[in-house]
């Protein structure tokens, strides 16, 4: 439930520290930059998935408004919820239905991405 930018922040910030964790050093090392590419992107993989995972977790299943018929009456009658809820500033009902409470996943910190 419009976790895609989200996600596509939280990967870009996931794969450029990864990169920088083993490419930035990998000169200092006397690595191949190759190998620490390919390091890179399993330690993406690895830190990534499970993060992932829990946002696609139920993606696809139906939903209690797969079963509603969609008449005029039925859509005039969501928008009036809506417009009460706005009014009345029932924001936990938002939070119930979100997915961006994820529990047991932390966004990694990254000393390369840092500034002085």
């Amino acid at each position: 439930m419009g976790m895609g930018t989200s996600s596509a922040i939280v990967g870009a910030y996931v794969l450029a520290g990864e990169i920088g964790n083993h490419c930035g050093r990998a000169g200092e090392r006397g690595e191949d930059i190759k190998d620490g590419i390919t390091t890179a992107l399993k330690a993406y993989e690895d830190k990534f998935r499970p993060f992932m995972d829990r946002v696609q977790k139920g993606v696809g299943d139906p939903s209690i408004f797969d079963k509603i018929p969609w008449t005029p009456f039925t859509i005039a009658t969501l928008y009036w919820l809506f417009w009460l809820a706005f009014v009345l500033r029932l924001d936990r009902i938002a939070w119930w239905a979100m997915k961006e409470k994820l529990k047991g996943w932390d966004l990694p910190e990254y000393e390369e991405m840092l500034r002085d």
